[in-house]
């Protein structure tokens, strides 16, 4: 048996385990969930002044934020976090301007990635290579 206490970025947990299929639960603070809250707000206002089409920008500010900002109220918002950033990952991949005109759209999703402990690399690759 071993205790172990994990910590990464605003993220923190402790774990007791042994034998097979062993689970953690990973509870974010709520000053975390505020940051990711207020990261949410300046992402939805980043995709509205960006140079992007006008089906973009319907598709990432009025589905996949809220999306993720319901995802950050949960107790739980990593799975629908994770979620989110994948969708921003296939939607930016496709747009022939993304590299250079959503640089402040990225720097944000990274800094979502990073509060809620999400590596950004695994979720969204294309997202991790602009940051």
């Amino acid at each position: 048996m071993a205790d172990k206490s994990i910590h990464t970025g605003n993220v923190s947990g402790t774990v007791v385990q042994f034998g097979d299929h062993n689970q953690a639960t990973v509870t974010i603070t709520q000053a975390s969930r505020d940051e990711i809250t207020a990261l949410l707000e300046h992402l939805q206002k980043q995709i509205q002044q960006a140079d992007l089409s006008a089906g973009a920008k319907q598709v990432l500010a009025e589905k996949v934020v809220p999306q993720m900002k319901e995802a950050a109220a949960a107790p739980d918002p990593k799975p629908g976090l994770s979620a989110g950033l994948e969708r921003m990952d296939d939607h930016l991949k496709v747009l022939d301007s993304a590299s250079g005109h959503v640089v402040g759209i990225v720097s944000t999703l990274g800094k979502i990635a990073s509060a809620a402990g999400i590596a950004i690399k695994v979720v969204a690759p294309f997202i991790a290579g602009l940051l």
